[in-house]
């Protein structure tokens, strides 16, 4: 590049975002970045900026990409929106922060200027072990957190963590909505993970109980492939935190997944297609063992006042989709299961989504709920095109690996068969088990009636921001577990060189 073609960058970038001098040298290396990824040099209009910056402000319709509620359904950053490139998390967002990965950000200016304005907030483990060991792509030991969000894509198994106890599941979406440069395009797609023991070892339809069930014993290969068939390349929504994993370089991730729907089952009906859906919902959860909090969804409140409203969307089949459609319930195939009593489901529908509604109590309570139903959609006419679903490889559908496997190198088999000890044991006391043990008692109209939207936050171009607090027994089972580790691990590992 030419020194004039420099100049030129500098006084675009900083007419056009009027960025404070101090952020310059920061935003030039975005500068690189995107010119690398692109392969060219790309002249700005006088309308769009050369380097959409900040890179990483979700963006969203606020009329036609609002969800039943009102958050960002299928959000994207700012650069992914204008450039079309999934945007490189560490390039952008890692000059700003602390050089020793504490989770310190050094250089408020030149974060708001390149990475988010949005205020994203970190979430850290309590103790350093394991989520600061120094590796060459590790960003900030923890998490970065934007907003709940919800997301609709093909979902696959990755695998189940015996230690940490975490599920961990891939969305693959078509336009890879929210992703960074790491989620590795249709390879992956955006992270979901959710611990067992808040969630599906509480569970009791017949889906999920099948589901756990194999993915429990999924360090066997031939188990491990039935639990990716229960789900794998089926249609999906989910609703969880939207943030990024700074402790393996910096991919996009729903954690916790707050609510999960996968159609499991689809087959020609009298007139339409029958297709079933297994779903959760709860409103609080964690983020694993590199963070230290709870985090909260309060709902949406309805006009009498009514606080806590949680809506479950169900998409109509992909090879209806254009097709003018009427949904009903498949009698006898709905059945809600919960932890303490709740409102719900109010079923409606519009052209487009069916919706279970859902009160919960406050997110103190912890209330949780799993379910199965069955709908029948209807159409006026046969389905004039056909969509069959894209299949995705999955030579490389690999597990990412836990946040104990950078620590889990450097120790022997004696030490490391009491590290997987004391991390699970650490995992069963931070939680209290919370079987649903309540049916819902279920009306099923005769016939679903139109969903009556309601209004929030997403509508007005607002974010949704997760609570977040620590949990007395959660901390309790922390410190614990760091007292555990200072007589099992080597020194080295416990003090190691930066």
């Amino acid at each position: 590049m030419r020194r004039s073609d420099l100049r030129r960058a500098f006084a675009m970038l900083k007419s056009s975002r009027r960025l404070p001098a101090c952020s310059l040298p920061i935003a030039v290396i975005a500068l690189f970045v995107v010119m690398n990824a692109r392969g060219h040099w790309v002249h700005a209009q006088t309308t769009v900026p050369l380097v959409p910056l900040p890179a990483f402000d979700l963006m969203w319709d606020p009329v036609n990409e609002v969800d039943a509620n009102s958050l960002p359904l299928g959000p994207l950053w700012r650069l992914q929106k204008v450039n079309h490139v999934q945007p490189d998390f560490k390039a952008f967002c890692s000059p700003a922060f602390s050089p020793l990965h504490d989770g310190n950000i050094l250089n408020y200016n030149a974060f708001t200027a390149t990475c988010s304005s949005q205020a994203p907030t970190v979430d850290l483990a309590p103790q350093p072990i394991p989520c600061n060991w120094p590796t060459s792509d590790k960003v900030l030991p923890g998490h970065l957190n934007w907003a709940i969000t919800t997301h609709t894509g093909t979902i696959f198994w990755s695998g189940y963590d015996n230690n940490d106890g975490d599920f961990n599941l891939e969305l693959t979406q078509p336009g890879h909505n929210a992703e960074t440069s790491l989620n590795n395009g249709t390879e992956y797609g955006i992270h979901l993970e959710f611990k067992g023991n808040e969630t599906m070892n509480n569970f009791m339809s017949p889906f999920w109980v099948g589901f756990r069930s194999h993915a429990f014993s999924s360090h066997n290969a031939s188990e491990n492939v039935l639990t990716a068939g229960l789900i794998d390349n089926k249609p999906a929504v989910v609703t969880g935190l939207l943030g990024i994993d700074g402790v393996h370089g910096g991919y996009t991730e729903l954690h916790p997944v707050f609510s999960l729907a996968i159609q499991t089952d689809s087959h020609p009906g009298q007139g339409g297609i029958d297709a079933h859906w297994a779903f959760f919902l709860r409103n609080q959860g964690s983020e694993g063992c590199c963070s230290r909090y709870w985090h909260q969804w309060n709902g949406l409140g309805d006009v009498s006042g009514g606080l806590n409203w949680y809506f479950i969307q169900l998409p109509l089949p992909p090879e209806l989709e254009g097709e003018r459609v009427s949904a009903t319930v498949l009698p006898g195939t709905l059945q809600v299961w919960a932890n303490v009593p709740q409102i719900g489901p109010v079923i409606s529908q519009d052209a487009h989504w069916v919706y279970l509604g859902f009160r919960l109590p406050p997110p103190a309570v912890g209330p949780e709920l799993d379910g199965e139903i069955s709908l029948h959609y209807a159409t006026l006419k046969p389905p004039t095109i056909k969509r069959p679903s894209v299949m995705v490889s999955k030579a490389r559908m690999v597990p990412r690996g836990d946040d104990w496997e950078e620590v889990r190198k450097r120790m022997g088999p004696a030490d490391l068969q009491k590290l997987d000890e004391a991390v699970r044991a650490s995992q069963l006391a931070s939680v209290k088990p919370r079987p649903h043990t309540v049916r819902l008692t279920i009306v099923v109209p005769a016939s679903i009636p139109a969903h009556r939207p309601m209004v929030g936050p997403g509508h007005k171009g607002v974010l949704t921001r997760a609570n977040a607090l620590t949990d007395a027994a959660d901390a309790a089972s922390r410190e614990q577990l760091n007292q555990n580790l200072g007589r099992i691990l080597p020194r080295e590992i416990l003090s190691p060189k930066r």
